[in-house]
C-alpha cells in the first residue's frame, strides 16, 4: 500500500476522533500509580484547595462521605472505596439493624464508634457480601480498600479459634464474587 493510502487512513481516523470525541479517560494502570492518598470524611474537595488532589493517581475515600466521583475523577485516577471488614461502624446505614448482635464483640478502644466483630459470623459475612459491597460498587468505584484485616489474627491470638481463617474466607468470597475488582488491603 502506498503512502497516500496511509495518509487517507490517518485522515479518516482524525476526522472520526474529531466527530466522535476522544475516547473516555482511563485510569492509569497500577504500574503507573506514583502517588496515592486516603481522603476520609472531607467537607468537600474544595475545602483542601481546588488543585490539592491533582498529584494523586489513586484515592481511597469513604463511600458514604466522599465528594461526588465526578469531582474526584476530574483527571485520570482510580478511586477506591474504604470498607472495614473487621469492625462495624456506628455511622454506617447498617448499624441500626445490627446493634446488639452477639457477634459484635467489643468497642475498638482506639477508634470511637467502631466495634470489633466476630468475622466468622454468617450474619456479618452476609451483610458485607450481599449488602455493603454491592451498594458501594453500585456507586461506581474502581475497587475496595479493605481495612481492619488484622482483626482476624488479633481475635485468634485472644482465643477465638478460626477467626484468622474467617477473615481470609471473607476476602476470598469478595474475590470470587468480583474477580476483576481492584482490592487493596491494609
Amino acid at each position: 500500500m502506498g503512502r497516500s493510502w496511509w495518509r487517507g487512513a490517518a485522515l479518516c481516523c482524525a476526522v472520526a476522533w474529531a466527530c466522535l470525541g476522544a475516547p473516555p479517560a482511563q485510569p492509569p494502570p497500577l504500574s503507573g500509580i506514583r502517588a496515592w492518598a486516603i481522603l476520609l470524611n472531607p467537607a468537600s474537595p474544595d475545602s483542601m484547595g481546588p488543585r490539592s488532589l491533582d498529584p494523586f493517581d489513586l484515592l481511597v475515600v469513604d463511600p458514604d462521605a466522599a465528594p461526588p466521583l465526578s469531582a474526584l475523577r476530574a483527571r485520570e485516577r482510580r478511586v477506591l472505596a474504604y470498607l472495614s471488614l473487621g469492625e462495624a461502624e456506628h455511622y454506617r446505614a447498617y448499624w441500626k439493624g445490627i446493634q446488639g448482635e452477639p457477634w459484635i464483640l467489643k468497642p475498638n478502644p482506639h477508634w470511637e464508634d467502631n466495634e470489633i466483630v466476630d468475622v466468622r459470623s454468617a450474619a456479618w459475612r452476609t451483610l458485607i457480601l450481599e449488602q455493603e459491597v454491592p451498594r458501594i460498587l453500585a456507586k461506581g468505584f474502581d475497587g475496595l480498600f479493605l481495612d481492619t484485616l488484622d482483626v482476624g489474627a488479633d481475635l485468634e491470638e485472644q482465643g477465638l479459634a478460626g477467626a484468622r481463617e474467617g477473615m481470609l474466607e471473607l476476602v476470598r468470597k469478595i474475590r470470587e464474587r468480583h474477580p476483576d475488582l481492584l482490592l487493596l488491603s491494609n
